[in-house]
């Protein structure tokens, strides 16, 4: 409930910021100002920031690996870094260095904060700043082709939803794989617009349909459930679809599906060269699976296909799946891989350590 005050913080004295994953929502994603999220599948922008800062204020984030990398000695190498969390035991047992470590509630801290900061003579360089803002709005994480016609990119999809998400406010619910990192990375969130769902360091595949059955009872009647997930972790849970049916709920399912189980095959292409474990993963007719539930279903294949698919499936009353057949190949990239610094991400390619 800090939001105003962390956004004056920000707004007066020029601040950029960036969250975690799970902190997606707790600044709007649409001011220049928000560099995106941190860490392991964080955007490239946001993780150099950090990492080139000369001064970097923690509020109630924990510092995990997944924020941070795992080469912790070289985590904000040049800048100093203020730690603020209401949680004593986390302030304990740094992983990183932490020049100033204060147990306080986070809008107690910023409120106490700015009329000091108002007294202090504070430099600001503006070329950097500027610099970051411009690279962010530019951000070129998992491009694709624009000129292509034969197949669908997670992020042109998805940035296309983007569009729609605007008009309302609701909750976006994710499972776990690829299609969760993209849908972090590409869709904006916001305190009082749409907030984030997802199960984060958890790793808990079907996650997505009870989550968003359980959003859409909660929130109020003329807000969306968006859930996006995978060809993989929707599987785990797919029988909900029955409680989703049974009670018309306002959530609209978009199934990225890449016939492949994403995030894993990854790991295996980067790490062995080859994903033979992973890489063809056979789904079933999900549009006939949805329909047998009573849900409405479609399925789109080309790029041509995707304004009418989203506008259908935002247009849907009650319940609806659109299952969009992305490019089999397209990886999370950049990503940040163990013994990397926080400037030194992945940039794709088999094998690319």
């Amino acid at each position: 409930g800090a939001f105003e005050a962390y956004r004056k913080l920000c707004n007066d004295f020029e601040i950029l910021v960036v969250s975690s994953l799970p902190g997606l929502g707790s600044f709007d994603g649409l001011d220049e100002k928000f560099l995106g999220y941190i860490g392991h599948t964080g955007h490239e922008v946001a993780n150099l920031a950090v990492h080139e800062s000369d001064f970097l204020l923690v509020l109630g984030a924990r510092l995990d690996v997944r924020q941070t990398g795992n080469v912790t000695d070289k985590f904000v190498p040049t800048g100093k870094v203020a730690w603020i969390n209401n949680d004593e035991s986390e302030l304990l047992a740094p992983r990183v260095r932490v020049d100033w470590k204060i147990n306080l509630d986070i809008g107690l801290f910023v409120d106490t904060l700015i009329p000091y900061l108002n007294k202090q003579n504070i430099s600001r360089d503006k070329e950097w700043i500027s610099h970051k803002i411009e690279v962010r709005k530019n951000q070129t994480d998992d491009n694709y082709p624009k000129n292509n016609t034969s197949c669908i990119y997670p992020k042109e999809i998805l940035q296309k939803i983007n569009k729609f998400m605007r008009k309302n406010k609701g909750v976006v619910v994710t499972g776990v794989g690829s299609h969760q990192q993209w849908a972090a990375r590409h869709l904006a969130y916001g305190p009082d617009t749409w907030a984030f769902l997802t199960s984060a360091g958890h790793g808990a595949m079907g996650y997505d349909i009870p989550t968003a059955i359980g959003a859409a009872m909660t929130i109020p009647e003329d807000h969306i459930v968006l859930c996006v997930v995978g060809d993989g972790s929707i599987l785990m849970n797919i029988q909900e679809l029955a409680s989703l049916a049974e009670r018309k709920l306002n959530v609209k399912i978009l199934l990225l599906n890449n016939r492949r189980l994403g995030i894993v095959s990854q790991f295996q292409r980067i790490t062995w060269g080859n994903d033979d474990g992973a890489g063809e993963f056979k789904s079933p007719d999900f549009v006939v699976i949805a329909n047998g539930f009573g849900i409405p279903a479609r399925r789109i294949l080309q790029p041509s296909e995707i304004n009418d698919g989203v506008e259908w499936l935002w247009s849907s009353p009650g319940p609806a799946l659109l299952e969009v057949h992305i490019d089999h190949n397209a990886d999370v990239v950049p990503m940040l891989l163990g013994g990397q610094m926080m400037n030194e991400m992945w940039q794709g390619g088999i094998n690319g350590l």
